[in-house]
């Protein structure tokens, strides 16, 4: 499909707006990132690795779940670089470096979404939505997904099938500003992935506190000790 011309990208220049940039797994702003050094984290990578390529398991999604400071960030890293012919989209919180705004998450991976498969078609849906209703940016994060993400592969068959193998990594749910928004944040994604509304594969890596034990449930935990 034809990727949006230069003019009509009024739409995508204000999600870029309210987007963080430096959430990404390249982003400038990491550098260095953390990686995992040679010989450690081999088969918890592994096995992500071969479940993110649909060589192993067919669940949707996997929380990796552990406490501070045992290498979560280094292993979504290292996935990512790993998968990064079929990576959608990251986003990878951070309360120091002010990147736990969750009314900006979902912004986030639709821009990206957007700007790395441009001739999906799927940046011309969201462009012209957002063209149509700015206010899209500023809705509640349901709203956000529905607008974003439900409603334009609802439309687009093609796209359904360009992203189909693609997977989408949030480390560091825990550093997500609020509680409450970081169990909003996996009850939409659950909700999606058991409604078939998108077509992706989640890996989620946090810290599991005390409210996400009820969200925990419809996820496949992976233990990092």
């Amino acid at each position: 499909m034809v990727a949006w011309h230069a003019q009509e990208k009024r739409g995508l220049d204000k999600l870029r707006e309210h987007s963080i940039i430096a959430a990404s797994h390249d982003a400038a702003a990491r550098w260095p990132p953390p990686r995992c050094h040679p010989g450690t984290r081999v088969e918890v990578v592994d096995l992500l690795i071969k479940w993110g390529s649909r060589l192993v398991g067919s669940v949707a999604i996997i929380w990796v779940k552990g406490p501070a400071g045992v290498g979560k960030s280094a292993i979504a890293q290292s996935v990512a670089d790993a998968l990064k012919e079929i990576l959608g989209a990251s986003f990878f919180f951070s309360r120091p470096n002010r990147r736990d705004d969750p009314n900006r998450f979902f912004l986030t991976l639709a821009h990206q979404l957007a700007t790395r498969f441009p001739d999906s078609g799927y940046g011309n849906v969201i462009n012209k939505l957002i063209r149509r209703d700015p206010t899209i940016v500023e809705k509640t994060l349901l709203e956000q997904f529905l607008h974003l993400f439900v409603i334009p592969f609802r439309r687009l068959n093609d796209a359904q099938r360009c992203f189909s193998s693609k997977v989408i990594i949030v480390d560091g749910l825990d550093e997500c500003n609020g509680e409450g928004a970081q169990a909003e944040i996996i009850r939409i994604i659950v909700e999606s992935v058991r409604s078939g509304t998108t077509p992706f594969r989640w890996l989620i890596l946090s810290r599991l506190e005390s409210h996400h034990q009820e969200k925990a449930i419809p996820l496949i935990p992976t233990d990092c000790p």
